[in-house]
């Protein structure tokens, strides 16, 4: 495509062909990651999503090569295209979570599927989102399924004093069940992030 015809999203130019999602909690992690990310952090993003806007942005400003994953190779490659387009350093694969991942990060951040399989069916999420396929949404008959699963598997790439920093919308995944889930998996709630009027919540985790 044409460069020239492309969106401008978060300072960042994106290819005119790649189509852009981006919600609330997607805006309140930026908001997170430019307190919390230092400029010698190793920092991997699990879920880039359609050219990885979080990991690019916080590349841009923190002057980072930040690493980067996805389920879906398509979104791994606008991804690389965009990174390419920006004159931004990367690092992004195709990973079923952690499945792919090797090493250990002084920052883990995600925006995970979260809506409850019912729910997001019942929205039709997929066609009005024009999504590949139902994993960018779907959490699970809880909308914790996925949120569970990569809690579990972090702590080995996480170094010692490192972060998660894990983004939901309040209504579908409120903070009692997100600090359950976190102290089965031996971390606790450091921090909570919030926005004015942004129906979001950001959780900074730790481990205990």
């Amino acid at each position: 495509p044409n460069e020239n015809d492309g969106a401008t999203v978060y300072r960042l130019r994106v290819p005119a062909d790649v189509l852009i999602h981006y919600d609330t909690t997607t805006v309140l992690l930026r908001k997170a990651l430019d307190q919390e990310v230092r400029a010698t952090d190793r920092v991997l993003e699990m879920g880039i999503g359609q050219a990885a806007l979080l990991s690019l942005f916080i590349a841009k400003k923190k002057k980072i090569i930040p690493s980067g994953v996805d389920l879906s190779p398509a979104r791994v490659d606008s991804s690389v295209v965009t990174a390419s387009l920006n004159n931004i350093r990367a690092n992004f694969w195709v990973s079923n979570l952690f499945s792919k991942v090797d090493g250990a990060f002084d920052v883990i951040f995600f925006n995970p599927p979260y809506v409850d399989t019912e729910s997001g069916r019942k929205l039709n999420l997929s066609k009005r989102l024009s999504l590949e396929s139902d994993a960018a949404w779907d959490g699970g008959v809880g909308g914790t399924d996925i949120i569970q699963q990569f809690m579990n598997d972090s702590a080995r790439h996480l170094v010692s004093g490192g972060k998660l920093i894990v983004g939901v919308q309040d209504f579908y995944v409120g903070k009692d069940t997100i600090e359950q889930i976190a102290r089965e998996a031996g971390y606790y709630i450091h921090r909570v992030i919030t926005g004015k009027l942004n129906p979001s919540m950001v959780y900074i985790l730790r481990k205990q």
